[in-house]
């Protein structure tokens, strides 16, 4: 059977932990006033379901999850993802837009695609843990306590014309270097936002890359 929650409050709906299961339509969202923001202070799972928080009938909200993220079903979403708990594992998902916040680590425990943005914030770290990311448009690692580890992971620009914010322009920097980055923009440009330190290979597979005044 179908599942929908969905809040009129213009307070967010605030849970410990939150785990969708079974067959049938699992969707959640906002009305009228309700708040933008939904918050999940513990653990957010998807065991084998398909759950959506793209509107529909409804508005389509932020999702706050401050413990780990274990999805083995579908996640569809046109907004962001904030982990913003401290040391957070993430699973293999799709995201809209991911901003990794606040401090701790997170780690990667699987492939994540960003549709549109990825984002380091605050203090926090990435660590690909050898997984690969795949960006859509823009990548963002210019704050300047964020940190990036991708181990032997490959960072893939894909989609429409994006920027690589890299959080550096005097050169490789700790926490602002890649491994494996590969530009595949189709008819599209991947744009340099900063100085770009890729520690292994770098692969222009279509599109533009325009580095600018950049190294």
């Amino acid at each position: 059977d179908a599942q929908y929650i969905y809040n009129e409050h213009p307070l967010p709906l605030i849970f410990n932990n939150m785990e969708f299961s079974g067959a049938g339509d699992k969707a959640f969202g906002r009305q009228n006033a309700g708040s933008v923001n939904m918050e999940v202070n513990g653990n957010f799972t998807i065991s084998g379901s398909t759950v959506s928080a793209s509107g529909g009938n409804w508005a389509a909200v932020d999702l706050y999850v401050r413990g780990n993220w274990d999805n083995t079903g579908t996640f569809q979403h046109n907004r962001t993802v904030f982990f913003d708990g401290v040391d957070q594992d993430i699973s293999a998902s799709s995201f809209y837009n991911v901003n990794f916040a606040n401090s701790g680590t997170k780690t990667l425990s699987g492939n994540i695609t960003a549709n549109q943005d990825l984002i380091i914030s605050g203090t926090a770290t990435l660590d690909a843990s050898n997984s690969n990311i795949t960006v859509n448009r823009n990548w963002d690692n210019t704050a300047a306590g964020a940190v990036f580890v991708p181990r032997t992971g490959r960072v893939f620009f894909q989609g429409g014309t994006g920027t690589i914010f890299t959080g550096t322009t005097t050169g490789p920097q700790a926490g602002k270097s890649f491994y494996d980055v590969e530009i595949g923009r189709n008819a599209n440009t991947a744009v340099l936002g900063g100085d770009l330190d890729v520690n292994n290979d770098l692969i222009i597979t279509s599109g533009i890359f325009q580095t600018n005044a950049f190294d």
